[in-house]
């Protein structure tokens, strides 16, 4: 067990004190070292005597109150510990720490009721309705690996929950989508094939453009489809020119 030793000197005679490696006259104290306290002095057990109980009853480990960043609470840490994320955060005291209380709270709300998603310009919004009534409109949010991420601040059961009304939503509008198309070009003859998400097939299909700039097929096939061939083949024109 290692002692703390407190050593204690003398009065110190007067004069100047130079600089390292200095000469003149010197500042170091004539009397001897000596042990404790003025109230020990010359009594060298019972200096040690305080210095084993300093040793002994000075705290080295302390402790510091957990305090939730949205209701100012004290609180103890579950199995887990919830925490603001902030990219700014250098230190602990950065940290802004909730409680399971305020958690389990903000989880409660978050029960989904219905989500509308969007997309215009290559950006995408969700509106949400939570079973208490509250209403989130126009979100912007991101799908991601099994969750979708929005502009606010939703538990990840809420994330998955989202997610799978995306799935279905995506699936819907990509039913009548293209999901791939080739030409074939022959003599006096150029024809498509193709199939949409929704799992409809075009194999074959005879094609020209009138003098009105329409398309025109040898057999009937949907107005849909029929505009995304036309811009698909105008891109792949376009590519042939190169």
């Amino acid at each position: 067990m290692g002692i703390i030793l407190i050593v204690i000197r003398g009065v110190a005679q007067l004069g100047r004190a130079l600089p390292w490696g200095g000469r003149g006259r010197g500042f170091e104290s004539r009397r001897s070292d000596h042990f404790g306290s003025p109230a020990f002095t010359g009594n060298p057990r019972k200096g040690l005597f305080f210095c084993l109980w300093v040793r002994r009853f000075t705290p080295m480990i302390r402790t510091l109150p957990l305090v939730c960043s949205n209701c100012d609470n004290k609180f103890v840490p579950a199995e887990e510990l919830y925490y603001r994320d902030n990219f700014m955060s250098n230190s602990i005291r950065d940290v802004h720490f909730i409680c399971p209380d305020c958690i389990k709270r903000w989880k409660d709300k978050w029960r989904i009721k219905t989500a509308v998603f969007s997309e215009k310009d290559y950006v995408m919004t969700v509106s949400i309705t939570l079973e208490d009534g509250t209403i989130y409109k126009n979100l912007d949010c991101t799908p991601l690996e099994e969750t979708v991420v929005t502009s606010e601040e939703i538990p990840e059961e809420a994330q998955r929950r989202l997610f799978n009304i995306y799935t279905e939503w995506d699936s819907e509008r990509k039913k009548n989508s293209l999901k791939d198309c080739t030409f074939k070009d022959e003599f006096m003859r150029t024809t498509f094939s193709c199939e949409t998400y929704g799992g409809e097939k075009f194999n074959d299909i005879a094609f020209r453009f009138n003098m009105k700039g329409q398309i025109e097929t040898e057999t009937p096939v949907p107005e849909y489809v029929l505009k995304q061939i036309i811009d698909a083949y105008r891109l792949y024109e376009m590519q042939n020119k190169e």
